[in-house]
């Protein structure tokens, strides 16, 4: 995990660890999970931070985009979220996040449906 933090380049990087939770939960949803020799490896990790500017989102997209052995879910928030979940998801991040009802939980997500409905449209 400290080498996909480190790849980052981010100094403002931040796991956040109830949505890492979260994540491992979908992951558990989603089948990804793979078992070896009886133990259960997470094969999706969430990298969330906020943007400090679009160099910070370019960094993001590059880290999105590298072929690696676990999946990521990346995403950014702030000023630049919204874009950076639009970008990141068509960039490799393999989970994105919508909220329900009238607020989201962290800046810049998307209200679920229509962050379902850009993205089909990208």
């Amino acid at each position: 995990m400290a080498g996909l933090v480190a790849e980052t380049g981010l100094r403002s990087l931040a796991l956040l660890v109830p949505a890492l939770l979260v994540a491992v939960g979908l992951a558990v949803a989603l089948g990804a999970w793979s078992a070896r020799g009886g133990t259960r490896v997470l094969r999706v990790v969430q990298v969330a931070t906020f943007l400090q500017g679009a160099e910070d989102l370019a960094t993001l997209v590059r880290f999105a985009g590298k072929e690696r052995r676990v999946r990521v879910s990346v995403m950014g928030m702030g000023a630049l979220g919204p874009v950076s979940r639009l970008a990141l998801a068509k960039c490799g991040s393999v989970l994105n996040y919508g909220f329900l009802g009238a607020n989201g939980n962290a800046p810049g997500q998307w209200p679920a449906r229509r962050l379902k409905a850009v993205l089909a449209e990208l």
